[in-house]
């Protein structure tokens, strides 16, 4: 694969896990070796980390995750706080008939 598509599976990794990645993981999900996998990350976080950007890439211990830029938080909790309840992003089918039946 090529450095490019790598790069834009590392971010669509981090955006769609939600929560830390290891750099292992990573590895052997591209079939990097850990070096690499670490360069590549810290690389693409270093991209997304400007000032006026509304996402980041933090890095914590060995692993990596997306999150908002703090300079935005303000503008974040308004949203978050006008947001009507919705079925979970990955609500089993189980989950979706309780919910239905909550409404």
């Amino acid at each position: 694969m090529e450095i490019k598509k790598i790069r834009g599976a590392i971010e669509a990794i981090l955006f769609a896990s939600g929560d830390a990645v290891s750099t292992d993981r990573v590895a052997q999900v591209l079939s990097l070796d850990r070096t690499t996998a670490a360069k590549l990350m810290q690389s693409v976080m270093d991209d997304f980390n400007t000032e006026d950007g509304g996402v980041r890439i933090v890095k914590l211990e060995d692993s990596y995750q997306m999150c908002s830029n703090p300079a935005y938080a303000e503008e974040v909790r308004k949203t978050v706080a006008l947001a009507e309840p919705r079925i979970p992003r990955f609500a089993s089918p189980e989950e979706c008939i309780r919910f239905a039946l909550l409404d």
